[in-house]
């Protein structure tokens, strides 16, 4: 399921390229950072992990 999901959600990363996709990344950054120390977000998540627990993603 998770493959299937990433795989859906490739084609705008891909239109947009690596050069420009880290730009945006690196855009974005300082409001991900903003949203994640706001302690506004839920801490849990359906299967029991959270940031920086060490899990693979698949």
């Amino acid at each position: 399921m998770e493959a299937s999901t990433d795989a859906a959600a490739e084609g705008p990363w891909r239109a947009l390229g690596a050069d420009r996709t880290a730009r945006l990344a690196a855009l974005l950054e300082p409001l991900a950072r903003a949203v994640e120390g706001s302690g506004l977000l839920p801490a849990g998540n359906p299967v029991g992990l959270t940031h920086g627990s060490g899990a693979a993603r698949a």
